[in-house]
């Protein structure tokens, strides 16, 4: 962990602020639950293919959100600055040290990971759109009640 050794004007500014970055753990959250509820949508019951459309779109919702997350990604630590010790003289004669904490980012995005996510991205919306054309394909109830079942009968 990298420690600034001297204190002076460029480092000692307490108004600090993160640049427009996703934390590397987070994109790395939204990219499970992008997963899952991928598998989730293609595993789920073949009676509720409204359920498993809605639950393929979040997918694409996340896999949307990972590639955009994916564009700045960084990892968000603390680092120690430097300690200075106050010597009083008075009654107690008690030393004081501060010790300067301050926030650091280290970028870690890269175009192999933008890629994946695309990847991913690709992948849930072809799994929505195989979901939607089985819902497409299927006959209305209406059909159902006067043909007496499922299907085309010749």
């Amino acid at each position: 962990m990298p420690v600034i050794q001297t204190l002076n004007a460029t480092n000692a500014s307490f108004t600090l602020q993160y640049g427009k970055y996703t934390d590397f753990n987070l994109w790395v959250i939204i990219i499970i639950i992008s997963l899952a509820l991928m598998i989730l949508s293609r595993y789920m019951s073949q009676k509720d293919d409204v359920g498993r459309f809605l639950i393929s779109v979040l997918s694409i919702i996340f896999a949307v959100s990972a590639v955009w997350g994916s564009l700045g990604i960084a990892h968000f630590d603390y680092t120690q600055s430097n300690t200075v010790t106050v010597n009083s003289t008075g009654i107690d004669n008690q030393s004081i040290t501060y010790t300067y904490i301050y926030p650091v980012q280290q970028v870690v995005s890269s175009p192999w990971l933008t890629g994946l996510c695309i990847v991913l991205l690709v992948f849930t919306f072809l799994n929505a759109l195989d979901i939607l054309l089985v819902i497409m394909q299927k006959p209305s109830i209406d059909d159902m009640k006067k043909r007496g079942g499922r299907g085309i009968r010749i």
